[in-house]
């Protein structure tokens, strides 16, 4: 259990420092009417062992990603730009995932705080270039809700996820 605490404090650890899943897999299918081809996604349900390593995996990559903050230049767009990208894109495997149905309530928490840390991250562009301090202040106190908000249902989605996974 202190890993799952220590994992989900390194997040919100990695969110604050900022302001001061998926199994989806690609197949081609052809369209008999036209002979297009199209990808679609086909869900495929992971294994209780595959879906809590991919959300371990998930932590550890976003963490590696928000090392990278300490040294983020706020003026730099184009490196804000391959952060957020970076990091949205790990997030959104998580919300993406097809758990397996006894993680159903801990891939909901999860889910939900990887949306809400992808509103986030897609706020951060504006948030940066903000010049005036009243709504400079205002949006940081404004985001900061949201990545708490975030990380709370994150820490939620974990510690649920490690309990169904002890039983």
């Amino acid at each position: 259990m202190n890993k799952i605490i220590r994992k989900a404090s390194l997040l919100t650890l990695s969110a604050s420092m900022l302001l001061m899943a998926a199994c989806g897999v690609s197949v081609k299918t052809e369209d008999g009417a036209n002979g297009n081809s199209q990808t679609a996604a086909a869900e495929v349900v992971m294994s209780a062992e595959e879906y809590v390593h991919s959300v371990d995996t998930w932590v550890e990559d976003i963490n590696e990603s928000n090392s990278a903050v300490r040294n983020l230049d706020q003026t730099d767009s184009a490196a804000i730009a391959a952060y957020t990208d970076e990091t949205t894109a790990i997030y959104q495997e998580m919300i993406d995932a097809a758990a397996p149905e006894e993680f159903a309530e801990a891939h909901e928490k999860l889910s939900q705080g990887a949306q809400q840390m992808i509103e986030y991250l897609n706020a951060l562009p504006e948030f940066f270039a903000i010049a005036d301090t009243a709504d400079y202040e205002e949006a940081r106190w404004e985001l900061f809700a949201l990545s708490t908000e975030a990380q709370n249902n994150i820490e939620e989605g974990l510690a649920l996820l490690h309990a169904d996974a002890e039983q």
